[in-house]
């Protein structure tokens, strides 16, 4: 009887000794996994860092093989900056961009820009565009939206677009509906000159976006909500 406890004392230790190197095999071999996963990881992003697209930089401008942008997705529930409008009747019936222009910056960007002041390397900003609809309301007279007419963006990427002044690009997929699913940037001479001449910061009009002007650094933002 006595014999027999003793093997059964030296099984159970036998057992508890391999559910230990069990254990620690489990735990090595987990983490040299996790090592060799962080390796690849580090390497998949140095290879991104080195080549052209979005990923560098977090930038929601999405482009095919073609270097031609993608329309964007779900701008809309982007940081609204500001709404401007250029009635038709009161630019003798033709707008150059007509009429109201509702303007967006992508999440990252906006973070970006109320820290340091600045837009970063893949920043884009998208202007879509509406018609003038009812011109009386309850509240009185004025300009309400109709139906929604175009879209246009621009993204700034100094490793797409080194050879654009401020490395921004500009972008149309039309004027009416239905829009063009991508689009080859414009020309320079067509958009990016007048913003490199009246635009107040880096190409960008904030001085009529109020929304970029109260929120940026060492800016008063006493009008700001």
């Amino acid at each position: 009887m006595k014999q027999f406890r003793s093997i059964f004392r030296k099984t159970k230790n036998s057992e508890k000794i391999i559910t230990f190197v069990f254990i620690a095999y489990a735990t090595i071999s987990s983490m040299a996994a996790l090592a060799e996963e962080s390796s690849i990881t580090s390497k998949i992003r140095s290879t991104f860092d080195n080549t052209i697209g979005y990923v560098t930089h977090s930038s929601p401008a999405h482009f095919n093989d073609n270097n031609e942008l993608l329309q964007p997705e779900g701008y809309r529930g982007w940081v609204h900056i500001g709404t401007q409008v250029t009635p038709n009747d009161m630019n003798n019936g033709k707008a150059i961009v007509p009429e109201f222009h509702n303007v967006y910056i992508d999440h990252k960007s906006f973070n970006h820009w109320k820290k340091t002041g600045e837009f970063r390397d893949g920043t884009m900003i998208v202007k879509e565009l509406m018609s003038v609809g009812d011109k009386k309301a309850l509240t009185g007279n004025g300009y309400f939206m109709g139906e929604f007419t175009g879209l246009e963006a621009a993204v700034k990427d100094s490793k797409r677009f080194p050879k654009e002044p401020g490395n921004w690009a500009y972008f149309m997929y039309g004027m009416k509906y239905p829009l063009l699913d991508k689009v080859a940037a414009k020309p320079t001479s067509e958009c990016n000159s007048c913003h490199e001449k009246n635009a107040k910061d880096d190409w960008v009009f904030t001085q009529y976006y109020p929304n970029l002007r109260t929120t940026k650094p060492q800016q008063s933002t006493s009008s700001a909500k």
